[in-house]
């Protein structure tokens, strides 16, 4: 199955961060980039997608919470009973995301992604068109197998998936 994922990684996690550290922040950062990071409020809202989702009959459907997009994958492949492929260089990430959460010495992955969801669905492609046209990002970032492997590798470095 195609593994795909909507909007970004850690939208709620950079909504905290620029919340809870604005002061520290603007002192690296010009205000437009906390603003902007603080406006993803706007973005965590799901519904959408998940009727989608439902409309095209995909029973596997996770919200990527507080264990982050790594969590959440090895939640869902625990639900399906398979092993994972992914691609992290294909895992939707915002640049502000990016920013804050090197300043802050946190791994974004791992950290708190309320607003993105995770689907494993047959047909990726038509999903993706679905949630297109209704102004949703969305992303093909791996596939599922028939081992319990749970794999995300960056070019020629692998990592292995382990519970939360």
């Amino acid at each position: 199955m195609d593994i795909i994922v909507t909007k970004w990684i850690a939208l709620e996690g950079t909504v905290v961060i620029t919340e809870t550290e604005t002061e520290s922040l603007l002192k690296k950062f010009p205000s437009r980039l906390i603003q902007e990071a603080k406006s993803f409020t706007k973005l965590l809202d799901t519904s959408v997608e998940e009727k989608i989702g439902s409309e095209f009959g995909i029973k596997l459907i996770h919200k990527v919470g507080d264990t982050g997009i790594f969590g959440a994958l090895w939640a869902l492949a625990e639900e399906a009973n398979v092993g994972l492929e992914v691609d992290l260089r294909k895992i939707p990430v915002r640049q502000e995301t990016i920013e804050i959460f090197n300043f802050v010495d946190i791994n974004p992955y791992e950290y708190s992604s309320d607003g993105m969801l995770l689907m494993f669905c047959e047909d990726g492609t038509e999903l993706l068109k679905a949630l297109e046209a209704a102004g949703i990002l969305a992303s093909i970032i791996g596939t599922t197998t028939n081992t319990k492997n749970r794999i995300v590798s960056n070019k020629d470095r692998i990592r292995f998936l382990t519970p939360k």
